[in-house]
């Protein structure tokens, strides 16, 4: 797996930040416009989809430390 660059984090980050607001909007909303219902489930997955990638980048830099550590490359952890 080759690791996800900090600009393309950086950048999805600032998406995921910029449909924060469509999320506020469908809460506070209370007419029957679809739009709204839309809008907020692309939200949504665009903010879970952020999450599940920075939860993969941490597991691969988990690995590669715990790879380290066995093949002693890396010091063992302390504690």
């Amino acid at each position: 797996m080759q690791p996800l660059s900090d600009a393309l984090l950086t950048e999805l980050e600032d998406e995921a930040r910029a449909w924060v607001s469509e999320l506020r909007a469908l809460r506070t909303y209370q007419g029957k416009d679809q739009r709204y219902y839309q809008k907020g489930k692309l939200a949504v997955g665009i903010i879970s989809g952020l999450a599940r990638m920075r939860a993969s980048e941490s597991n691969r830099m988990a690995i590669e430390l715990a790879a380290g550590r066995a093949i002693g490359s890396l010091p063992p952890k302390e504690g």
